[in-house]
Order: C-alpha cells, then sequence, then structure tokens
C-alpha cells in the first residue's frame, strides 16, 4: 500500500506489531514493512526507556504479560532434581517475558513448615483458575495430570512444551482481546 509520501506501507490481513525502539516506528512482525500509524485502530505505547529491561537494539510491543502455572513432577524420581528442573523453566519463563507460577516452591516452604501432602495440592489448585495457561512439563505425575484436568475444567489451556507455549503466546499476543471472557 503506498502513501502520498510514496512509503511502501504492511498491507498484511493480521498484522503482529512491533515497535523499534531506535526508531520509535511501529512495523509488521510478518513482512517487515513499517505500518502507517494513523491507519492504528489504537495507539501503541512508546517503549519506556528508563526500564531496566530496556536495552537498545531490541524491539518491543506493548503485551499482556501471561501468568503461566507449571506443572510437572515432584516426587516420582529424585525430588531435588524436581524441584529444580520447574525452577530452571520458571527462570526460563521469567527471560521470555512470562509470569511464572511454580508450585514446587512449597518444596522449600515445607522444609520450614511441615504440612500434610493434601494441603499443598489443595494450595497448588487454587491458583490454577489465575493463571492464563498451564504448561505440563515431561515426566510421570499424577498430582501434574491432576493439575491439568483442573484446568481444564476452568477452560485453561494446556502446554506440553515451551515451543507450544511460545506458539500459544504469539496467537494470544495477536487475539486476546477479541476472546469472549468469561
Amino acid at each position: 500500500m503506498k502513501t502520498k509520501e510514496n512509503k511502501d506501507y504492511c498491507n498484511c490481513m493480521f498484522v503482529l506489531i512491533m515497535r523499534d525502539i531506535n526508531t520509535d516506528l511501529p512495523y509488521c512482525c510478518e513482512c517487515g514493512k513499517e505500518i502507517n500509524e494513523d491507519k492504528l485502530l489504537t495507539k501503541m505505547p512508546k517503549p519506556n526507556k528508563d526500564t531496566t529491561d530496556y536495552k537498545p537494539g531490541l524491539k518491543t510491543k506493548a503485551m499482556k504479560k501471561f501468568k503461566v502455572y507449571i506443572a510437572s513432577p515432584y516426587t516420582k524420581g529424585d525430588v531435588a532434581v524436581n524441584v529444580k528442573v520447574q525452577l530452571d523453566m520458571a527462570d526460563r519463563l521469567m527471560d521470555l517475558g512470562f509470569i511464572p507460577f511454580t508450585p514446587l516452591y512449597s518444596h522449600f516452604q515445607h522444609m520450614a513448615h511441615p504440612r500434610p501432602y493434601q494441603d499443598w495440592i489443595e494450595l497448588d489448585l487454587e491458583w490454577i483458575p489465575v493463571c492464563d495457561v498451564i504448561l505440563r512439563l515431561d515426566g510421570e505425575s499424577s498430582g501434574a495430570d491432576n493439575e491439568v484436568q483442573h484446568a481444564l475444567k476452568y477452560g485453561i489451556d494446556v502446554c506440553f512444551n515451551l515451543d507450544d507455549l511460545i506458539k500459544w503466546k504469539d496467537y494470544m499476543d495477536i487475539y486476546w482481546d477479541k476472546l469472549p471472557k468469561i
């Protein structure tokens, strides 16, 4: 699409918009072309250069930060290894811009203040409806399987690997505001 300034603007049907921090111009992630900001239905916020996550040269866009409940094995296998796997995933999710809920933090709470196993299960299940999506990590676990079933009861999406979670996020970045709210 050409304008009177003879610029070649994006004409994609569905546009995933990014804003370049250096030039402050919106552009299409699909074709890489600049987007005519006058044609946008809503104005994109400008990047905040005062935040600690600002890095020159990186591209950013306005988006919802999604809460991810991490469901994974705990008591089957080595408990310490299982906790580390979940904490490693939480760290990776934070790097990717998600807000992870890590139920196995209760491992450390339990060391200081032991409670019956069922107390931890009930506590974890209360957090599931607050999250946007469940990430079910590999490994045999009746507890994690139960968390997945609980999420599905509430209509919460479940992803079974990080690649699928990233694809889910990319989709939701586009359609989140258009989805019906329950």
